[in-house]
């Protein structure tokens, strides 16, 4: 399962979509990729995903070309560490 991202403009919603993934990934033993917590300890990266140029409005409506590649590494990232254990 992947909690997605926080999307900035929706921020109780986002957590709590985030809450209830987590809550049935633990439930049912099923591996989860928390991009949620990813991205919101690190500002930055949040708004990287989000923008493609530092100069341009961010509209958060869904990940740039640098936001995919993050959550791309992120989630490739998470399968290999599961396939370490």
């Amino acid at each position: 399962m992947v909690i997605p991202p926080p999307v900035i403009d929706r921020a109780i919603s986002s957590i709590n979509v985030a809450v209830a993934i987590k809550k049935v990934g633990l439930k049912q033993g099923v591996k989860v990729v928390d991009l949620f917590s990813r991205f919101r300890i690190e500002d930055t990266a949040l708004s990287n995903i989000y923008q493609s140029d530092p100069q341009e409005e961010v509209y958060s409506l869904y990940p740039y070309r640098e936001g995919q590649r993050l959550i791309a590494e992120t989630i490739l990232g998470r399968i290999r560490e599961i396939e370490r254990r």
